[in-house]
């Protein structure tokens, strides 16, 4: 998984805009201007990057539930088929024997 640390570059994300905001509070309006246009354009940046990597774990997370969907269903069905067989093996009075028996 690409985004397993997504927690730890988020918290870097974090103290870099802090560090860039604290630069632009003691800086002059140039460089705190030129600055400004940086910390914008990261700020864009990592919320494009977030998204993407929410919409992919979101995606992920559909696929693992209909894995888990299938796989009980599966397994609900292999056992209804069991039972079934169990009970045509062991219970004389089925339908399909009241149909063989069938008096006309």
């Amino acid at each position: 998984n690409y985004f397993a640390n997504i927690n730890h570059w988020t918290e870097i994300h974090e103290n870099l805009c802090i560090s860039i905001e604290s630069l632009i509070s003691v800086c002059d309006d140039e460089n705190s201007a030129a600055l400004q246009k940086k910390l914008l354009f990261i700020n864009r940046r990592w919320k494009e990057i977030f998204d993407r990597v929410q919409q992919f774990e979101h995606g992920e997370s559909i696929k693992k539930k209909r894995d888990e969907f299938y796989a009980g269903r599966s397994n609900i069905l292999d056992t209804l088929d069991k039972i079934d067989a169990e009970i045509q093996a062991y219970l004389p009075c089925t339908i399909k024997h009241f149909k063989f028996y069938r008096i006309e």
